[in-house]
């Protein structure tokens, strides 16, 4: 683009006014106003990002005029002072607070002086003092009161130095809160940006409305999930939200914000097959000796491998001539805060969440949440029971995400059952209508008791074989007002030797012997209901044999 020579330039005021951010990017669009005359002019976009991809720059328009849009360029720019006012704010914060440092150095040498003076004049005068006590020139009241001042002046001086040697530290911790800052500022800000020139010809007089827009990095989303489980109502709010950060350079104020999961990045065409070879196995090299594989060992290159509510407002009082008599008036109840959540859409395996105006996301790299959808999920509930290994039931639910959801992301999950904090899982990719597991802790309103009824020994060899009769007992208690579904698991030994034989013998309700010992009931018990169930089962093996692993 050659402007022409009766050309002018003029810096447009831009803001940034939407965002869509990608897993590792951002789609920025700014936009500005600028009033043109019939003369051609160069709109200059300064201070954006370094960062900026110069290749994805589109530049379009609308206004009062017709305007023909000439060409767009991109300059690289480098300034000596901090370009951002936040960066400017902490670099003069700084110098305010080294200063105070040394204002504080200066003053505790100072305190430092005066005790030092105050120990040496001590010390000075222990032999005069003594020497006029002697010779009566000076009173024991008097010597006495010189001591006090003397270790009162000290004394002080000691605090004074104290004192100042805090408010040192707590600079110190203030100096280095903003270094820190300033070490991630820098890198987010650097000094160096980029300007952008759109070389316009408009045909008349009157506004013009410049929008640009562009591709940049160190932007990305994750979604995060908050599950709120309430037991007794058997339901389960899933929270689904977005950690955004970023570190572009510019901040994101009062925009309006997109999430996608599309992937721009991978770029447009298919990845290359390459061919897949197959071959015979070769006999692998003899040995050679040590002294030979040292001589002829290659040497091998050193690669680096581095790494809103606000408060409502209280009713109007009474107009001044109410009586006093009159009751005050009822209070309003409390309106609980609206959630705010996002447009989801979906297109094949891509989905979008139009998060709407008002969005902030500053450039500090911090995650900022966003909330995107919140429903209730159906889920079926079901408490599990392993009595061998712990004497409590534990509470899981299956989630189905409904039909007409939208897809949930892999992402790490906060469960929150009857409003405690219960731990993390994380989800994976669950389309609609799919479903997922989550464990959602012990539930102490099951009761479950583990007994050994039986342990009997033959007194009697049948063949040569002795057999052994265990018998177990399980008692499971509801608690609750509610019915629960229980899946009760418990196992028999198994051999891992064929002199030795394990057989169920009874078991109580009737169920079959499942793989590797194992046991399993579905129960339904009622609220307050109490179950019992029971099993025997014998291990049978010759008289001289010893067994380990029955205890």
């Amino acid at each position: 683009m050659t402007p022409s020579e009766n050309s002018v330039s003029a810096v447009l005021d831009s803001q940034i006014t939407q965002v869509t951010v990608y897993s590792n990017q951002a789609r920025i669009q700014r936009n500005g106003k600028v009033e043109l005359n019939a003369q051609s002019q160069e709109l200059v976009i300064e201070n954006l990002p370094a960062s900026l991809q110069t290749e994805s720059l589109r530049v379009s328009g609308q206004g009062e005029v017709a305007v023909r849009i000439l060409g767009v360029r991109s300059e690289r720019q480098f300034a000596t002072e901090a370009v951002s006012p936040q960066l400017a704010d902490l670099e003069q914060q700084l110098e305010n607070l080294k200063q105070e440092q040394r204002a504080l150095g200066d003053r505790r040498k100072a305190a430092l002086l005066n005790q030092g003076f105050v120990q040496q004049l001590s010390e000075g005068l222990v032999k005069p003092l003594s020497r006029s006590l002697s010779r009566q020139q000076i009173s024991t009241e008097d010597t006495a009161a010189l001591m006090v001042f003397m270790g009162d002046r000290y004394s002080n001086q000691a605090a004074e130095i104290l004192a100042l040697d805090g408010e040192q530290r707590e600079l110190e911790r203030k100096i280095k809160a903003v270094e820190q800052q300033l070490k991630q500022l820098k890198v987010v800000r650097p000094r160096e940006s980029q300007r952008v020139v759109v070389a316009v010809a408009p045909s008349g007089s009157g506004s013009f409305e410049l929008t640009l827009s562009y591709m940049i990095n160190n932007a990305s989303w994750a979604p995060i999930y908050d599950l709120d489980v309430v037991t007794a109502a058997r339901s389960l709010t899933l929270d689904y939200l977005a950690e955004v950060k970023q570190t572009t350079g510019e901040d994101w104020t009062g925009i309006a914000l997109t999430l996608s999961t599309a992937k721009p990045s991978l770029g447009s065409l298919p990845p290359k097959l390459k061919p897949w070879y197959v071959d015979e196995r070769r006999p692998l090299p003899t040995a050679r000796p040590m002294a030979m594989r040292k001589r002829s060992a290659p040497q091998v290159p050193n690669f680096d491998l581095g790494d809103a509510t606000g408060d409502e407002l209280e009713e109007e009082m009474f107009a001044a001539g109410a009586a006093m008599s009159a009751p005050p008036p009822t209070p309003a109840a409390p309106k609980p805060a609206e959630v705010v959540t996002a447009s989801a859409s979906q297109a094949g395996a891509v989905v979008t969440f139009a998060v709407g105006g008002g969005s902030d996301i500053p450039s500090d790299g911090n995650p900022h949440k966003v909330m995107l959808v919140r429903d209730k999920h159906p889920a079926q509930w079901q408490h599990i029971a392993m009595p061998k290994q712990v004497s409590f039931a534990y509470l899981q639910a299956t989630v189905q995400n409904p039909s007409d959801g939208v897809t949930l992301l892999p992402g790490a999950a906060n469960i929150f059952r009857d409003g405690m904090f219960v731990g993390k899982t994380q989800l994976q990719n669950t389309a609609p209508g799919q479903e997922f597991c989550l464990d959602l802790g012990i539930d102490e309103g099951i009761q479950v008791e583990r007994e050994l009824t039986e342990r009997q020994v033959s007194k009697k060899l049948i063949g040569g074989q002795r057999l052994v009769t265990y018998g177990y007992r399980v008692k499971l208690t509801n608690l609750l007002e509610t019915p629960v579904e229980l899946k009760l698991c418990e196992q028999l030994p198994v051999s891992k030797s064929e002199k030795i034989k394990v057989r169920l013998a009874q078991v109580t309700p009737k169920i079959e012997l499942g793989e590797l010992g194992l046991l399993e009931w579905q129960l339904s018990l009622e609220g307050g209901e109490q179950q019992a169930v029971t099993y025997q089962f014998v291990v049978e093996h010759s008289a001289e044999l010893s067994v380990v692993g029955l205890s």
